[in-house]
């Protein structure tokens, strides 16, 4: 996970042992003391970043980055969370018959099968539902600490924050069903 701690005031504070310094050139982190985020291109959205690659750069910065790598990292946090809702839902479904999960109409033939196929189908609502809704609520709240020009620690909790916050609703729906 992280290796958070909650200070006095309610604020989550993070370990600082990723940081490294700071090499914008093309998009790649290139500091050669952290091979982890060495040749790590950010700016390339359809290679997702992995998690620990995510948390990695963001304790490499030491300023604020530009907007648009700001969002272009926001975008990677967006595909770690998905990644994770991905892992639990092919958990879960692991647990039904393979026809319950096919998504066709299809008559059932006893009451489990009606129990199971509303119990797949509940979840894998809830997960998307939940998602939709903090994925909005998350894209307002880092557009207005960017717009009101809170610092570049501030932001990576944030994102930091928003990870564990998926984490633990995630956990708590595939939990329930």
């Amino acid at each position: 996970m992280y290796s958070a701690d909650e200070n006095k005031k309610g604020k989550l504070h993070y370990d600082n042992k990723y940081r490294t310094n700071n090499d914008f050139e093309n998009g790649n982190l290139g500091n050669k003391s952290n091979s982890s985020i060495s040749n790590v291109n950010y700016n390339d959205i359809s290679k997702q970043l992995r998690r620990q690659e995510l948390i990695d750069i963001l304790y490499s910065f030491n300023e604020c980055p530009s907007n648009s790598y700001l969002f272009k990292l926001w975008e990677h946090t967006f595909g770690v969370h998905n990644e994770r809702i991905s892992t639990l839902l092919n958990e879960f479904m692991k647990r039904f018959p393979k026809y319950l999960t096919d998504f066709k109409f299809m008559i059932c033939k006893d009451d489990d099968d009606v129990r199971n196929t509303s119990i797949w189908l509940c979840c894998a609502n809830e997960f998307g539902r939940v998602s939709s809704i903090n994925d909005m609520k998350f894209t307002k709240e880092i557009h207005e600490l960017k717009n009101n020009k809170y610092s570049f620690d501030d932001i990576r909790n944030f994102i930091f924050s928003c990870l564990k916050d998926y984490e633990q609703i995630y956990n708590e729906i595939y939990n329930e069903y």
